[in-house]
């Protein structure tokens, strides 16, 4: 029997789902959660220090679509 685990981003992905699930009552086969953090990554800003832009890295964005997907 194998386990399976998740990858922590995906953990994240699927926590931000329950959460706007349960508070917000948002229905989960309405939502995706992609993570693209790694093909993705934000641009460090000019003069931003290092600490300042690792500490933007870990983020959750949402894209809000408005009638049919």
């Amino acid at each position: 029997m194998s386990k399976l685990t998740l990858s922590y981003p995906a953990v994240v992905q699927k926590a931000v789902l329950r959460y706007l699930n349960i508070v917000h009552g948002i229905d989960e086969a309405r939502m995706l959660a992609l993570g693209v953090g790694m093909q993705e990554p934000l641009l460090q800003q000019p003069n931003e220090n290092l600490r300042a832009y690792q500490a933007r890295l870990p983020r959750v964005e949402l894209q809000l679509k408005v009638g049919d997907r």
